[in-house]
């Protein structure tokens, strides 16, 4: 079953600009957002950000109306609104009586909460405003855009706090997988089969991808060493490739895969500063991590068979090569925040030098290499990726099962 999702209008408020034109004009010229923050606290320490400039209240509201609503609860009914006009829907029409209104947001009407906060504990006052809770709620953008709009059908918002950047994140990589799987269907695959048409183990994604991360040091340093093998690997492309449709692909997906990179070494860097409970949960998690990622790069370059990457320029360095690009970028990253990696810099031989056999056993349950136990052979590690790792399943499925959800919701089924 295909469904097909059409987006039909835009609408826009952003530390860019206010609308999608100025929006997408400050994008073409390359401006950024990031400023000195003005009408804020004096004594917070970080006094740079992104905020809407230039946005009056009082020209896109009633002075009735603007009581019930959070600053972010504004800026969600003005983009709804430009979105709604741009699709050429009326308001309180039978289509929007039919529609839904979701938003997702990092933690609500924060406003409200500063200023409640205020009075409280700075003007020692004993009672807030009475609608502090109905503006503050996550959920005050979704429902006052209903109300707004004349939206009759469901009504939700998705809140994940500080985790919103670590779904970004996620929902960037599923769009990167889209993208190859595009670039697959111009070669006579089935995107369709390829990712709802295989079975769990039949996917052919890296074993790291396979591994439950089961705490914000692990999502961190999986971004801080799986992106930076992702951006050694897929630099190399498009430096040297000679697939055209490829190349232009590229672009977009190394600038994302910069933005997780750089998002996990600073959360690495203040992990390791805080110290404590904090630093040993993130060395556990470079403990397991760093060999698993330096064998991604698969095959020394003196066993292999096959150079058809090479010759046909979809790579232009090989597997021993990226593997020290790589290293040369992660080693010298936790010298510096003082965690222990498995490798060191040889002089004698000018190149990284791993401490431990390689490759050898992995115990996937404890998060934990047998070094003990001695290198093993290449075909056991071609084992252990065929058999796929402990969350293959969960993750494959949870993929197929929740567009069959959604396509139960668009063609008017229970979910």
């Amino acid at each position: 079953m295909t469904v097909r999702v059409v987006i039909t209008g835009l609408g826009c408020v952003s530390g860019l600009g206010i609308g999608v034109a100025a929006f997408w004009d400050a994008l073409c010229r390359g401006d950024s957002s990031i400023r000195p923050l003005t009408g804020f606290a004096d004594d917070i320490k970080i006094n740079t950000g992104s905020r809407v400039e230039g946005f009056e209240p009082e020209q896109h509201f009633t002075r009735d109306l603007l009581p019930l609503l959070d600053r972010f609860s504004q800026f969600a009914i003005l983009a709804a609104r430009e979105a709604v006009e741009d699709a050429g829907i009326a308001k309180g029409g039978e289509v929007l009586a039919q529609a839904a209104s979701v938003i997702g947001t990092g933690c609500g009407g924060k406003q409200t909460d500063e200023e409640t906060y205020a009075k409280l504990y700075k003007e020692q006052r004993t009672r807030v405003h009475p609608l502090t809770i109905p503006r503050g709620m996550p959920c005050a953008a979704a429902s006052m855009v209903s109300q707004q709009m004349g939206i009759k059908g469901p009504v939700f918002s998705v809140t994940s706090a500080c985790a919103s950047g670590a779904h970004a994140i996620i929902q960037d990589e599923l769009a990167h997988a889209n993208i190859a799987y595009r670039l697959l269907e111009d070669l006579g695959e089935s995107k369709e089969h390829l990712v709802y048409g295989r079975q769990p183990h039949e996917f052919k994604h890296p074993y790291g991808f396979d591994q439950p991360l089961e705490n914000w040091a692990e999502l961190v340093v999986a971004n801080g060493f799986f992106d930076r093998a992702g951006i050694t690997l897929l630099s190399d492309v498009y430096r040297n490739t000679s697939y055209g449709p490829l190349k232009r692909a590229l672009v977009k997906v190394d600038m994302e895969e910069t933005f997780h990179l750089r998002h996990g070494e600073v959360w690495m860097g203040r992990l390791a500063k805080a110290g404590g409970e904090a630093r040993e949960i993130l060395q556990r998690a470079v403990d397991w991590m760093f060999p698993m990622t330096v064998e991604w790069f698969g095959l020394p370059d003196a066993m292999k068979r096959h150079s058809g990457q090479l010759d046909y320029r979809l790579k232009g360095l090989t597997n021993d090569q990226l593997r020290q690009v790589w290293m040369a970028s992660t080693v010298p990253l936790c010298e510096q925040l003082g965690l222990d990696a498995p490798a060191h810099w040889d002089e004698e031989r000018n190149e990284y030098v791993l401490d431990f056999p390689f490759p050898c056993r992995y115990d996937d349950a404890a998060k934990r290499w047998l070094f003990d136990e001695g290198e093993i052979s290449w075909d056991q590690v071609f084992e252990r990726w065929k058999a796929r790792g402990p969350m293959n399943a969960t993750y494959v499925e949870s993929v197929q099962r929740s567009r069959e959800t959604v396509g139960r919701w668009l063609n008017g089924g229970a979910a």
